[in-house]
């Protein structure tokens, strides 16, 4: 098995008892994105020498005993909308094909005190505006879409391409490619990964989530990303679970219709405008249950 071919959890394993090295594990991801990159597209860049400079550093500190993590050593790609000091953000868009981030987001600075390994970034659906991200092409076939729009992260970790990936989340933006890629797409509760330095599609939507080949691997990953970060300016779910109950329009007392918890708000509606007994059951009854995607390979690296 290739050093690209191992989950997350594996590669982590292989560092720690020194069976694989970070810059072996690197090398061999950078030859798996040359072998498959001009079929897929799943990058909008490729930071080589940056990559295997990381790899160099993390395999000395491992050495010396300075473990960081489960993430040391371990090469991800990142959604190009997710800012990397002095590196282009284009949202895949040839308007900011000049733009350079100033400063890290907030879950770059996170991944990088961690001691992952920065590899690129990976193409959206331009300015994260779509299911399909029409530049990436499938991991497993060619001829279907890579999904989007998070689809440059979802077809990279599945062609092995990166050993894990982040990308973003409005209405389906991790969880369509990665169902579409054969990978795990967590889209995480609002407001427990920072959203700061990542460019916005909807603010009051936007999630920054992970992209991984196993539940294990994307367990590993989120408490690093997950805390309150200063730079993002919206209260997180555990503000909105201190706020006073909104009030009835009507009655400017607590109305007992109203429900808030920590992860949603519901307003206060009056009774003709709330949904029948029956339409609610009806809706129960047309749901449908989501099918799972069966076991298979790794894509070939003629997929």
């Amino acid at each position: 098995m290739r050093p690209s071919d191992l989950t997350l959890a594996e590669a982590s394993a292989a560092i720690r008892e020194r069976r694989v090295s970070p810059v072996e594990l690197v090398d061999s991801v950078l030859d798996r994105i040359d072998q498959v990159e001009p079929r897929l597209g799943a990058y909008t860049a490729v930071w080589a020498d940056r990559a295997r400079r990381a790899a160099r550093d993390a395999e000395r500190e491992i050495a010396a005993g300075r473990v960081r993590g489960a993430l040391h050593g371990v090469p991800v790609g990142l959604k190009d909308l997710i800012d990397v000091a002095g590196t282009a953000t284009t949202a895949s868009s040839k308007v900011r094909t000049d733009h350079r981030a100033g400063s890290n987001s907030a879950v770059a600075a996170r991944l990088a005190a961690a001691g992952a390994v920065l590899i690129g970034k990976t193409h959206t659906h331009e300015f994260a505006y779509g299911l399909t991200t029409p530049q990436t092409r499938n991991a497993w076939d060619r001829g279907r879409v890579a999904g989007g729009s998070s689809g440059g992260s979802a077809v990279a970790v599945a062609a092995g391409a990166a050993t894990f990936a982040l990308g973003t989340d409005t209405g389906g933006s991790v969880r369509v490619p990665a169902s579409l890629n054969g990978v795990v797409g967590l889209k995480p509760t609002y407001g427990l990964v920072p959203r700061h330095g990542v460019t916005s599609l909807s603010w009051s939507l936007d999630h920054v989530g992970t992209i991984t080949r196993t539940v294990e691997d994307a367990s590993l990953v989120l408490p690093v990303l997950a805390g309150h970060d200063p730079g993002t300016r919206r209260p997180g779910p555990a503000a909105l679970g201190r706020a006073r109950r909104p009030t009835c329009p009507g009655c400017a007392s607590v109305c007992p219709a109203t429900t808030t918890s920590n992860t949603s708000i519901r307003s206060w509606r009056p009774r003709s405008a709330r949904p029948s007994t029956g339409s609610r059951t009806s809706a129960r009854a047309s749901s449908r249950s989501r099918s799972r995607w069966p076991a298979t390979s790794r894509p070939s690296s003629g997929a």
